[in-house]
């Protein structure tokens, strides 16, 4: 094997070892820092300093390799090593983005669920669950809502609680919480009539 193709595999190996450490590490952190304290465990506040600095010396290690490995391709012209490293360190970031934006969206797309009308319209009630959010698609696929009247709008999806968002619109229901990696707001279907028919129906976030 040529000198680069080792340096390549051999660093990228080194890259991706180091990474995976480095990232137990920093989800083990509390745990470890307990046992070096003596203590069964801690909270994030209760770290001293010097735990504190040591975990900044922690997270410095890749920057540390990265710049020996760039003083010695500066050095020796041997490039290979510091990309290889620098490499194993963005696809493992990748990675995790990917895990953190991906596994919600799957989890979304695998839990959808068929429209059931009469389903739906138990949400309407205190109490709900949330589980609305799992057919809305569904119900925008299958079934015309602009158009319709009010008396089939009710008859499809009940009268919603009154709520003091989106005052806008004259039918607004709750579907649950927001999907997507971040989950912070709900997500609504608000509705629009205009002489007794819908005019618009939306999905949107609060």
């Amino acid at each position: 094997m040529s000198t680069r193709k080792t340096d390549f595999v051999r660093f990228g190996l080194f890259g991706a070892v180091t990474f995976a450490l480095l990232f137990w590490l920093e989800v083990r952190w509390l745990d470890l820092a307990a046992w070096l304290m003596g203590r069964d465990s801690i909270i994030f506040d209760e770290q001293p300093d010097w735990i504190r600095v040591l975990n900044s010396f922690v997270q410095a290690v890749p920057w540390a390799i990265g710049a020996a490995l760039l003083v010695f391709a500066l050095r020796r012209r041997r490039w290979v090593p510091l990309f290889a490293f620098a490499g194993a360190q963005v696809l493992g970031i990748g990675l995790l983005l990917g895990l953190v934006i991906g596994t919600p969206a799957v989890d979304d797309y695998a839990s959808r669920t068929r429209f059931d009308s009469a389903r739906w319209k138990a949400e309407n009630r205190d109490g709900a669950e949330g589980v609305r959010v799992r057919v809305v698609d569904d119900l925008l696929r299958t079934h015309k809502l602009v158009g319709m009247s009010r008396a089939q709008l009710e008859d499809l999806l009940g009268v919603p609680p009154a709520t003091a968002y989106f005052r806008g619109y004259d039918y607004v229901y709750w579907l649950g919480r927001e999907r997507g990696p971040f989950s912070i707001d709900s997500e609504w279907l608000v509705i629009k009539c205009g002489q007794g028919v819908v005019v618009s129906a939306q999905v949107v976030t609060d």
